[in-house]
């Protein structure tokens, strides 16, 4: 008899961050399919975690005027002074002008709640940890045009860092695998 499945984890990025992220995963994921992202995934089920999120960020489809809602999140988590060169392979299909009057007042520090199956944080985690805090952004800069998203992403592997998504009494990697494995049954026909 195998060990119960660990409960869906909850991730809390703050709104700027979550508007970021959900602007990157739509245009790299859903619509160009992953592919600045080919050489970065190292298990089909990374891009199966990305795909998780994305999906669990739609509640921000909601947003009124999402364009200048990213231009706000982006001059947030871009600051003038950063070290990050992005040379942008990729464009977006319409211009983001920043702007910091749109939310209303104390939305900068607003959350937004993200619910995850454990198995697409643990391999989530697993990504990032490899790609954002070990290999600092450089395997996936085909992937960003702006800064902002290196920062979102960086802002997200430490939330998941502090995450009780995998079990301390188990070997991390055995771990790992069990939860690429789980994702990539889960997707299969």
């Amino acid at each position: 008899m195998g060990r119960p499945s660990r409960p869906p984890y909850t991730i809390e990025p703050a709104l700027a961050e979550a508007i970021v992220l959900d602007a990157w995963l739509q245009r790299e994921i859903v619509g160009r399919r992953g592919v600045n992202l080919v050489t970065t995934l190292a298990h089909p089920s990374e891009r199966l975690a990305l795909e998780s999120l994305t999906s669990a960020l739609a509640s921000l489809a909601g947003i009124d005027d999402v364009r200048a809602w990213i231009g706000w999140a982006r001059s947030l988590l871009d600051p003038p002074d950063t070290e990050i060169r992005i040379d942008a392979q990729g464009s977006e299909a319409e211009s983001i002008v920043p702007s910091r009057d749109i939310p209303r007042s104390g939305e900068e520090s607003a959350t937004v709640s993200v619910v995850m199956p454990a198995a697409d944080t643990l391999v989530l985690f697993e990504f990032l940890c490899r790609e954002i805090e070990e290999g600092h952004g450089a395997n996936l800069l085909a992937a960003f045009v702006s800064p902002a998203e290196f920062w979102a992403l960086n802002s997200l592997q430490c939330l998941l860092e502090t995450g009780d998504f995998y079990s301390a009494s188990e070997d991390y990697g055995q771990q790992t695998e069990a939860a690429r494995a789980l994702l990539v049954a889960k997707k299969s026909p």
